[in-house]
């Protein structure tokens, strides 16, 4: 499981800040821009629930003036997760 944030405001802070937060959020994966902010990918430690760390990168985000735009859940497919494991990357036959 994978929360999407896209965040809005000064790039190099909200990477030093995510570097900053990363033991409340784990990792951020840098994915780009996009109109309304820059986006980042955090996986769900497992045993977490999604919305604990969907709120974390919330607080975070708020309590450092960034605008989130975005805040979505991504669940794996049974299709992604099998292609993960054999390797096989998507598209392929």
């Amino acid at each position: 499981q994978e929360i999407r944030a896209v965040i809005r405001g000064d790039g190099p802070a909200i990477e030093q800040g995510l570097r900053d937060a990363a033991d409340r959020l784990g990792p951020a994966r840098y994915e780009g821009s996009a109109p309304g902010g820059l986006i980042y990918r955090f996986s769900v430690p497992p045993g977490t629930e999604s919305h604990v760390t969907a709120e974390a990168i919330f607080r975070v985000a708020t309590d450092r003036g960034w605008a989130l735009t975005e805040l979505s859940h991504d669940a794996a497919s049974l299709e992604s997760i099998f292609r993960t494991l054999t390797g096989n990357p998507v598209g392929s036959a």
